[in-house]
C-alpha cells in the first residue's frame, strides 16, 4: 500500500450520500453492539429520556462508570449514539436516523421473507 493514499475515516465513510439516503449502516457492527444487555439497556434509557450525561446512566446496570463509558464507546462506534461535549460533560443521545434506517431494513427484510409464502399461497 502506498503511503500517500488517503484512507477514509469512519466519519468520512458514513457521510450522507448524494442521493439522500442517510449514512451507511454497518448491520453486523450494530447487531453486535445491541447484542449486549447493558448496551441495550443504555439505548432503551436514551430513547426513553433523551440526551443524558454518563453519570445519569450509571443505574442502568450494576457496573462502574468506566465500564458504562466503554459500552457507550462501542455504541458510538457502531453509529447508534451521538456524543456531544458540553463544558466538562459528555452528553449522549440516540441517533434516530440510524434507527429509522434499521426500521426500514427490517420492514424490507420481513417483506422479502413473506414473499415466498405469499407466492406459494397464490399457487394453491
Amino acid at each position: 500500500m502506498r503511503t500517500d493514499q488517503h484512507i477514509p475515516s469512519y466519519r468520512q465513510e458514513n457521510r450522507r450520500p448524494a442521493e439522500g439516503r442517510g449514512p451507511r449502516i454497518d448491520l453486523p457492527k450494530i447487531f453486535a453492539a445491541l447484542g449486549d444487555r447493558t448496551r441495550l439497556a443504555i439505548i432503551n434509557r436514551l430513547l426513553e429520556k433523551g440526551e443524558m450525561p454518563v453519570g445519569a446512566l450509571l443505574d442502568v446496570a450494576d457496573i462502574s462508570a468506566p465500564a458504562i463509558s466503554r459500552h457507550l464507546r462501542i455504541l458510538r462506534e457502531a453509529g447508534l449514539v451521538r456524543q456531544r461535549v458540553d463544558r466538562q460533560r459528555r452528553l449522549y443521545s440516540v441517533r434516530k436516523d440510524i434507527f429509522e434506517q434499521l426500521r426500514q431494513w427490517f420492514s424490507q427484510s420481513a417483506l422479502m421473507l413473506a414473499l415466498p409464502v405469499m407466492v406459494a399461497a397464490s399457487w394453491d
